[in-house]
């Protein structure tokens, strides 16, 4: 392990960039855009990142610091935050603390994996253990698993929720730190997120990865990365515009004649007859925020009304549907959502037994339930957060909501 010829902190960061840069193209390249930032204010004990490319470190931190190898890991894992979005994905409602500590596991693991040597600190508190335990598993996933078990958080120091009393809201400011490690990667120094630099940055990490590949030096976390933004896209409020359109506004079809078709001596086509109505399934089992919703039914409403639906009906449901209300924007502000398990069975029935003439039913949800045995005969379209892409649905249509786009 090379020992550093020097106890300045930046002239540490310097040296450190520049064999990042030749051991490991791809991060080198990343952390090459970073800005630097000596702080010494209570928030930054440690070194933090914001989505700007900012990464605020305290000199006292950086000194500790006896090798290359250390300083190296530690700009790779802030400029993994940048690369894994972790801002931006921050969940609405969330604990700042509890999501730096599963966006550390993540990170730590990826780097592990690229053939990175944690630091000793990072080793500490990111034990082989823990990045098994929660190995194949997204941020969200971690997350969430983090909240439900807080026997986890233990070796963070004092976190919030250790007593399994779920993650409402917000505990801690933006910037707190998390024991001896935990960097912020949050909205420090109340850096607001842009959806400019967030697309700027989207475009640093693709020619990175570029770069990197041509030197046979892509991580493998890099290169499907790179595979997935290539691939052709289409935003989940396009999806259900398009194919909500398609369904309330009617499909024309041969099968019986158009009244014209004598007039005009030819064969014309009809439209048919559309659905009246949608609905939206709320799955209230606690990994999705109040806020986020509350934003989703908004939103949905307003494109299922633009596209003729005449009338949407929201199913609350856990295991069990316990609550159905028919939307009108002007009383439903807020969102209060039940918390317990998952099923989407007794939903499904509760909508069958409805009578309701539907066209589609939209399910916000984060897969993690138990689905009903017998497919339905109206179409499903599986709307689930970030992070859930792994699930897998008997029937209908995957579509991922990123409320953040």
């Amino acid at each position: 392990m090379k020992k550093i010829d020097t106890d300045d902190p930046r002239e540490k960061l310097t040296k450190a960039r520049m064999q990042l840069l030749m051991a490991f193209p791809f991060f080198g390249e990343l952390v090459m855009r970073m800005v630097f930032h000596e702080s010494k204010t209570a928030g930054v004990g440690t070194t933090c990142v914001d989505h700007k490319g900012n990464m605020w470190y305290h000199p006292d931190w950086i000194k500790k610091m006896t090798s290359t190898q250390e300083v190296m890991f530690e700009l790779a894992h802030e400029v993994l935050h940048l690369v894994q979005r972790c801002t931006v994905r921050f969940p609405n409602g969330g604990n700042h603390q509890v999501w730096n500590i599963a966006a550390d596991i993540k990170v730590d693991s990826i780097l592990v994996d690229a053939g990175m040597t944690q630091s000793k600190v990072s080793k500490k508190n990111i034990t082989d253990e823990l990045m098994e335990k929660y190995k194949g598993k997204t941020t969200e996933q971690i997350y969430y698993h983090l909240i439900q078990n807080p026997e986890d958080q233990k070796a963070f120091g004092d976190c919030p929720h250790k007593d399994g009393k779920g993650g409402e809201g917000p505990d801690v400011k933006p910037g707190s730190q998390v024991g001896d490690r935990g960097c912020t990667s949050g909205a420090l120094h109340g850096a607001k997120i842009d959806s400019e630099t967030v697309e700027k940055w989207k475009q640093h990490v693709i020619a990175a990865a570029i770069n990197a590949k041509n030197r046979g030096k892509c991580p493998g976390f890099a290169d499907d990365f790179l595979a997935d933004i290539r691939r052709p896209s289409v935003t989940w409020k396009e999806y259900l515009r398009r194919q909500a359109t398609s369904m309330f506004r009617g499909r024309y079809s041969y099968h019986r004649d158009n009244r014209r078709s004598r007039a005009f001596g030819m064969k014309l086509p009809s439209r048919t007859r559309s659905p009246n109505g949608a609905i939206i399934m709320i799955d209230t089992s606690g990994s999705i925020s109040d806020d986020n919703l509350s934003q989703f039914v908004s939103e949905c409403s307003g494109i299922l009304r633009e596209t003729g639906c005449q009338f949407l009906k929201i199913y609350f449901h856990d295991v069990e549907c316990y609550h159905v209300e028919e939307y009108d924007l002007n009383t439903i502000k807020k969102i209060k959502a039940t918390r317990g398990g998952t099923s989407h069975v007794d939903v499904f029935e509760k909508v069958e037994e409805s009578r309701d003439k539907v066209g589609m039913v939209i399910a916000f949800t984060d897969l993690e339930t138990s689905f009903p045995p017998i497919p339905p005969e109206f179409p499903v379209l599986w709307a689930h957060p970030p992070g859930y892409e792994g699930h897998s649905v008997p029937f209908g249509t995957k579509v991922k909501v990123d409320l953040t786009l």
